[in-house]
């Protein structure tokens, strides 16, 4: 167990106490001086620049942590062919099994949570348009996930579960910025995007993941730094520092989801 607790680093033998049924798919003394040149690459070309690829590196090492304490929903937005689903793909990659994939409709339907307990990761592929009943249930289920509150889980063909705590966090992937009711700023508040600028359409690398694939454990290296780096960031509002594409998103977002808001701007 690689535990970056303050900042620090230190490798904790797991013993009969500890219980993950998910673990990063890559052994710590292989991966710790591995290198990831085409992911170091790719990251290089996707964003748009350093503020970009560090704020990268903590939203991939948060992922892979143990604990939700930063409620925080990351937003992969941008152009399609850009790099979004291959970023995703890879912290499917690293969270060993411990990723459940669905879109936003699915999620605030009555069944949308049956086999996301138990889960790291929501990844949300698919960001509809969702305004009315149907958007208002899947924004409640994203805020209540975030904030670690209880819900009822449905299964089909079996009897709901209540009081069940969803320890997930919440990727989105989306070409448009999506909209989504955001009453209080319940959830623009708690959003990191983290904006794709490029296309690739038409000089796509077909071998790319598997490329990535094989650079695994040193992808893994560089989130755990990234995690580090977030762990060690002692002030709450320098945890997650935006960049101007990010914060000119979450602008939007907000407008598109307030309707005052944007009337009055």
């Amino acid at each position: 167990v690689v535990d970056v607790a303050g900042g620090g680093l230190e490798v904790v033998e797991r013993d009969e106490g500890w219980l993950d049924p998910f673990v990063v798919p890559v052994e710590w003394e292989k991966a710790k001086d591995a290198e990831c040149p085409t992911w170091e690459r790719c990251l290089r070309e996707w964003g748009e620049g350093e503020d970009w690829r560090e704020l990268a590196g903590r939203v991939v090492g948060y992922l892979m942590m143990g604990h939700r304490r930063y409620h925080k929903l990351f937003l992969l937005q941008g152009l399609g062919r850009g790099g979004k689903s291959t970023f995703d793909g890879v912290v499917r990659m690293l969270c060993g099994g411990g990723y459940f994939s669905t879109d936003s409709r699915r999620l605030g339907d009555s069944f949308g949570l049956e086999n996301a307990v138990g889960m790291k990761v929501i990844g949300v592929q698919e960001a509809h348009n969702l305004t009315g009943n149907e958007g208002e249930a899947t924004a409640s289920v994203i805020k209540r996930v975030l904030s670690g509150d209880p819900l009822e889980v449905n299964g089909k063909n079996v009897r709901a579960a209540a009081g069940v705590r969803v320890h997930a966090a919440v990727v989105m992937v989306s070409n448009p910025i999506p909209r989504l009711p955001d009453h209080g700023l319940g959830i623009s508040a708690k959003m990191v995007p983290l904006p794709f600028l490029n296309t690739f359409l038409g000089a796509e690398d077909f071998e790319l993941e598997e490329k990535l694939r094989r650079e695994l454990a040193g992808v893994a290296r560089w989130a755990v730094e990234g995690a580090r780096r977030l762990e060690g960031e002692k002030e709450a509002a320098k945890k997650w520092t935006l960049t101007a594409g990010g914060m000119e998103i979450l602008e939007r977002y907000r407008l598109l989801s307030n309707l005052w808001d944007s009337f009055m701007e």
